[in-house]
Formats: C-alpha cells, structure tokens, sequence
C-alpha cells in the first residue's frame, strides 16, 4: 500500500492524492462550519464556545486518517 501521508513532527502531510482530497474535503468542511457559526455567534467568546467542538472534531478525524495511512 502506497503512503498517503508523511509524519511531519506531531502532524501529517498529505503526499497523495487521496490524502490531498481527504484533506481538502476535511478543511473545506472546517471553514463552512466557521463561517456558518460565525454568523450566528454574537460574540467572539460566543464563536470560539460553538465552534470548539467542531473544530476539534474534524482535526482528531484528520489526524486519526493521517496516523493510520502513514508509515510511523
């Protein structure tokens, strides 16, 4: 099996083309959501409480893809 990501200190680099699409389709979904919750938030502190979750969510979700389709 080909490596889709590189270990690069305590993260991954994409270096395939699935994982470039993973990545994207991930970071895609991130800035959606930012923009989506941002509308809605009424303060800073309000935006960063809402969009924690999520945000955390997605980057355990890339880096659990990174860690299993990488040679450690």
């Amino acid at each position: 099996m080909k490596t889709w990501f590189k270990p690069l200190g305590w993260f991954y680099l994409p270096v395939s083309l699935p994982a470039m699409l993973i990545t994207l389709i991930l970071l895609a979904a991130f800035i959606h959501d930012f923009i989506f919750i941002d509308q809605r938030a009424h303060s800073i502190s309000d935006l960063y409480y809402n969009f924690a979750p999520y945000g955390f969510m997605y980057f355990a979700i890339w880096m659990f893809i990174g860690a299993k389709a990488s040679k450690s």
